[in-house]
Formats: C-alpha cells, structure tokens, sequence
C-alpha cells in the first residue's frame, strides 16, 4: 500500500499533458482534483473531481480550499497557473517548487529574454 493512499491533490488546470501526471497519482492511491472551466479537457474523464474555477481565480480556489481538506496542489505545464500554485501553497503550507522571486522570473518573459540562466531551488511538490 501507497503512503499517498486518501491523500488529495489539487491539481491547476485540465491540459491534456497532465493526464499521466493524475492517472499515475490515482495508481498511488491519490484522490485527484483538477480545476478548469473548460468542459471538454480530457481530464473530466480522469481525475476523481473537477472544480469548475479557472486556474486565475486564485481567491475562488482558496476559498474552496480552506472549505474542503487538501494535501497538496500542483501546476505541471500552464504559465498562468504558475503564480497562482505559489500563492496558493505559501497560503495553505504546502512546499512549492519556486519561491515568488523565482515563478516571478519565470513567468516574465521579458526578464526572461534579459537573462541567459534563472536558478532554480531544487525542491519538489510534496504532499503533507
């Protein structure tokens, strides 16, 4: 048995490069929550819920949050969940994989254009 077995995990956004990431997770036992307003991602056919909040709507999917028990919440691949991801888990506690510095570089394609290289902090989304 998985030590991730009941744990929830939110995840920002439906794209259909996340779909591994979910079903991977369900295999580990994981209950899965995917938020996105888009009714046809594949991913509503995947994950065990899906919130109808866009990736943006950083104070709707708080709010829903701190209603419903979370252990961890995670953006794979859409840019403009990035900032949201870190807000939300310096939020709730959870370890995030950027500080804002960091999802603030990397989100600014002008900066990014200005730099050769952005460090990062080598830490992983982890669940509690």
């Amino acid at each position: 048995m998985s030590n991730l077995q009941g744990k929830r995990l939110l995840f920002l956004g439906g794209a259909v490069q996340c779909c591994k990431v979910v079903e991977a997770a369900k295999r580990l036992g994981v209950y899965t929550i995917v938020t996105d307003i888009n009714a046809s991602r594949p991913m509503r056919e995947i994950a065990d819920e899906i919130l109808p909040y866009s990736v943006k709507d950083v104070d709707g999917i708080a709010d829903w949050c701190s209603k419903n028990h979370v252990d961890g919440i995670m953006n794979l691949c859409i840019d403009a969940a990035q900032k949201v991801q870190e807000q939300l888990c310096r939020e709730f506690g959870f370890p995030c994989y950027g500080t804002p510095e960091q999802v603030f570089a990397l989100t600014n394609k002008s900066l990014r254009k200005e730099s050769k290289v952005v460090q990062t902090k080598k830490q992983h989304c982890a669940l509690r």
